[in-house]
């Protein structure tokens, strides 16, 4: 009864973090709250065997009290969007060959001026491609033959000094590149050539991604307040995290009110696109936000049971949540949900849980079905898809032909060289895309 009433207390001040809030996000919150409780209460008292009839009572109870109609899915629906149980909705496979009905190796042509090794994020835009790689963006041809820089690097006019988040407007006429030094810098998707730039000054902050709004008007995802304002926030200050900004840089809304610390990561992305849709993924405080043409259209609750990383966990060491990173990733916890990609009618994301290491997962079309596949790093980091397009997934693979099939282990790329078996003389300056589809 001690750990009940201790998990209780929890939800309880959990839920005291509403006020303030819209009342639809206040009753999506507070449904996490008890789904969360009864979930962990499931394995205290009674085990998994009973834990989804308990919760369908509850989300049936919430039902009444809120005036919401609920229905028994896999991904339950909720007040303007849906929970995802990432866990049970999925089996844990380490043998992907049975779970892929096409797969094909894209060859990344490489030059003395482009290695495009490390794609961070890509954007799909009528005929070629356009990619994030070490602070730079480039545009690629759809089979990896053309491979040409867009702007330069540089502090002059339309010049970047490194680009943290790469998006293509509504209209899909231009794509946005934000700049560390606080810039979007605007160019055209036809021929690159710069376009305009805004200031987004220096007062605002540091962005982390940018997301297309309609009229040309766009949000700024601001994950953190600044440092020495963290035990004021905690304590009742307000800092959002989602501000909306005209197409000429006036600020004329906030939204996503700051309610924990948001990890950010270099080989992350919080904003990611697919069939024209932008997902931003904050922390598991929060849910995840998808936009289409510019306007936003539901939220995605990932609900890990026990293994979603605990509210506050980041301050329990103080107001510096940095002094708690390493133990974050240590935990079986999981975090840092990003990728989040539409196939068709499917679902795909990625991030990091047990075994400090990461995860994928794949959901089938109707939401019944789904995998979920640890990815091992060897001679390069843990490989995840980085964009979708007519039903297949995009992995970058920059160590192709280092190992051969007996000795790589991470279990996509082992698909691979089943296919494609391990190149006589691997040229280690190529960079590589592998495009698959799952049959799940």
């Amino acid at each position: 009864m001690r750990d009940i009433h201790r998990l209780f207390s929890a939800k309880r001040r959990a839920g005291l973090q509403q006020v303030g809030k819209s009342e639809q996000d206040a009753v999506s919150e507070a449904k996490i709250v008890v789904l969360t409780a009864v979930e962990e209460l499931g394995f205290l008292a009674m085990g998994r065997i009973g834990l989804r009839f308990v919760k369908g009572i509850i989300v049936g109870a919430l039902g009444v009290l809120f005036s919401v109609s609920c229905h028994e899915t896999k991904h339950r629906e909720l007040v303007g969007g849906r929970i995802i149980y990432p866990l049970s909705d999925t089996k844990l496979t380490m043998d992907l060959s049975q779970s892929i009905s096409d797969l094909e190796l894209i060859s990344i042509v490489a030059d003395s001026l482009v290695n495009l090794s490390g794609i961070k994020k890509m954007l799909v835009a009528n005929d070629k491609y356009f990619c994030l790689s070490g602070g730079v963006v480039y545009e690629m041809s759809k089979d990896g033959s053309l491979v040409r820089r867009v702007g330069n690097v540089g502090r002059g006019p339309g010049e970047y000094l490194s680009v943290k988040d790469i998006v293509l407007n509504v209209n899909g006429e231009e794509v946005w590149c934000l700049d560390i030094m606080n810039k979007i810098l605007k160019y055209s998707i036809n021929d690159g050539s710069f376009l305009s730039v805004i200031d987004l000054g220096r007062n605002i902050g540091h962005p982390s991604a940018v997301i297309p709004l309609k009229d040309d008007a766009y949000s700024l995802y601001l994950p953190n307040p600044f440092m020495k304002d963290m035990a004021k926030m905690r304590s009742g200050g307000s800092h959002y995290c989602l501000p909306v900004f005209d197409k000429d840089g006036k600020r004329v809304r906030e939204s996503l009110k700051w309610i924990d610390y948001n990890i950010e990561a270099l080989f992350s992305v919080p904003c990611s696109s697919s069939e024209g849709k932008y997902v931003l993924a904050p922390s598991s405080s929060s849910p995840a936000i998808v936009y289409m043409e510019g306007v936003e259209s539901e939220q995605l609750f990932f609900d890990f049971g026990r293994k979603t990383l605990p509210r506050y966990y980041a301050f329990e060491r103080g107001d510096d949540p940095m002094m708690m990173l390493e133990n974050i990733f240590e935990e079986d916890y999981y975090k840092l949900i990003s990728y989040i990609l539409f196939i068709e009618d499917s679902l795909y994301f990625c991030c990091y849980g047990k075994e400090s290491s990461l995860w994928n997962f794949y959901y089938s079309a109707d939401g019944t079905t789904g995998i979920r596949w640890k990815s091992i790093g060897m001679l390069a980091p843990p490989i995840h898809a980085v964009a979708s397009e007519d039903g297949y997934l995009f992995f970058p693979y920059d160590d192709y032909g280092m190992l051969g099939v007996d000795q790589e282990r991470d279990p996509l790329k082992r698909c691979v060289l089943t296919k494609y078996g391990k190149p006589q003389s691997p040229n280690v300056a190529s960079s590589y895309l592998i495009k698959v589809k799952f049959n799940v």
